[in-house]
């Protein structure tokens, strides 16, 4: 995907009341973000509402964001989405990843927190468990649950107590 189509998708994914399956759906409707973008203020008004897409400079800092992070960012519908994702319809419409992408062909774990996630998460330094449980805002027991079962699979590594850093595998 081109980085005009992302920076069109990004507006769509980033204004209220879209969500994963209307992305898709109209991702699907106008065959490009470019042409959903442009139709969302039209079919808005037609449904008797107002809904303002978010701007084109949000979209250009955010991506730019990624970039300066080392990430990608991934579009539901692109060729790099990974595949075993893109099959729940209301997957996440767009994926920051910094790594190695072609990992997420293989079958893997997911904590799932917030549909407008952020880049930072937990770092290499480590993170408190309980700055997790607070991100979250799930119960205690629940989160605990979630990083004794990465600390089994080998995805997360337990130091100092009660600080927790994610495996990196290149």
């Amino acid at each position: 995907m081109d980085r005009k189509e992302k920076l069109a998708c990004l507006p769509l994914i980033r204004t209220s009341n879209i969500g994963p399956m209307t992305f898709s759906l109209l991702l699907q409707r106008y065959g490009s973000a470019i042409g959903a973008l442009r139709a969302v203020p039209k079919l808005a008004k037609r449904g008797g509402r107002s809904l303002k897409t978010a701007g084109r400079a949000l979209a250009e800092a955010e991506l730019q964001a990624n970039e300066d992070a080392g990430a990608s960012l991934l579009i539901k519908g692109a060729g790099d989405y990974p595949a075993r994702l893109a099959q729940f319809e209301d997957a996440p419409p767009g994926l920051s990843v910094r790594g190695s992408p072609h990992l997420l062909s293989r079958p893997s774990v997911g904590i799932v927190g917030a549909r407008n996630a952020i880049l930072e998460g937990l770092g290499p330094e480590g993170t408190d468990i309980d700055e997790v449980i607070r991100w979250y805002g799930m119960p205690t027991s629940k989160v605990r649950a979630a990083i004794h079962k990465l600390e089994n699979a080998g995805w997360l590594t337990r130091y100092h107590g009660n600080r927790v850093c994610p495996v990196v595998i290149r």
